[in-house]
């Protein structure tokens, strides 16, 4: 570990420089940035930017979703809950299964592959959550870590900084090498992934954090039962978004009917429109 860490730290974890013009490409279709990068289209376009997977801990302010359509441009989150050393980012026990953000980023990259377009993949400042899930995936898909740092060294070198990120990247490449790391006894079992379809409910655990979009207000986390059926769904998340815009500083009071769809009166139009 500690020969693998050295080789790490000599080629990102640099020290962050002064400006951070545009996003990175750190190889295999994937680029890397921060919030500024992700609210930047024209920027995006003329990268051939096709797809953008959010790693923060929730939706930030301003994020241009309907131009993102407009653009063709698919947008993805995994909603990466701390930069802390000791978050489980790639694996959430010793027995290394798979962290629900590595199985989102890892289906979010996999659609860009076979799309033949380019992700980009960011976070607050682009240096370690998205990093190390957009350095993650490469793995999985059979890149060796120090040939991904490698290309990170030249275009990226302050990212990574965070050690524990550092060494879930290190046991997630021993793992996928069929070597077990004697520091996580890591394997390949993947979770179920958690889907909804336009049927049937949401399964496998009891409540699933899921990212609220609403034309004209920004994005927001809502809690909902894992077990809901569509209508149950919906319900939560329309009151969920009056309880939001109620509690905005200026927010109107009234209201506009709609039977099962209430909504205040100044989202009413977009009540249609919420996806989860």
């Amino acid at each position: 570990m500690s020969e693998r860490l050295a080789m790490v730290q000599r080629l990102v974890a640099q020290p962050v420089p002064s400006s951070d013009p545009e996003p990175s490409w750190i190889g295999n279709s994937i680029f890397v940035g921060n919030k500024h990068h992700a609210a930047d289209v024209a920027q995006l376009c003329r990268l051939g930017v096709t797809a953008v997977m959010n790693c923060a801990p929730s939706g930030i302010r301003g994020l241009p979703i309907n131009d993102y359509r407009e653009r063709s441009i698919s947008y993805s989150f995994t909603n990466v809950a701390q930069d802390a050393h000791t978050y489980p980012i790639l694996h959430t026990s010793p027995e290394g299964a798979h962290s629900e953000h590595l199985e989102a980023a890892d289906a979010f990259y996999q659609s860009v592959l076979s799309s033949g377009g380019k992700a980009m993949f960011f976070c607050v400042a682009g240096q370690n959550r998205s990093a190390a899930l957009a350095v993650a995936v490469q793995l999985l898909h059979g890149t060796s870590l120090e040939e991904v740092l490698q290309i990170c060294h030249r275009t990226r070198p302050f990212m990574l900084e965070n050690v524990g990120f550092q060494r879930q990247l290190i046991e997630l490449e021993t793992a996928q090498s069929g070597q077990v790391h004697p520091a996580s006894s890591m394997k390949l079992a993947r979770p179920k992934p958690l889907l909804a379809t336009s049927s049937g409910p949401f399964s496998a655990r009891s409540e699933v954090v899921v990212e609220l979009l609403v034309p004209g207000l920004r994005a927001f986390n809502v809690a909902v039962k894992a077990e809901s059926t569509i209508e149950e769904l919906r319900a939560t998340l329309t009151a969920r978004v009056n309880e939001h815009i109620a509690s905005d500083e200026g927010a109107t009071s009234g209201s506009s009917q709609g039977g099962d769809d209430l909504v205040v009166g100044k989202v009413a139009r977009h009540a249609d429109h919420t996806s989860p």
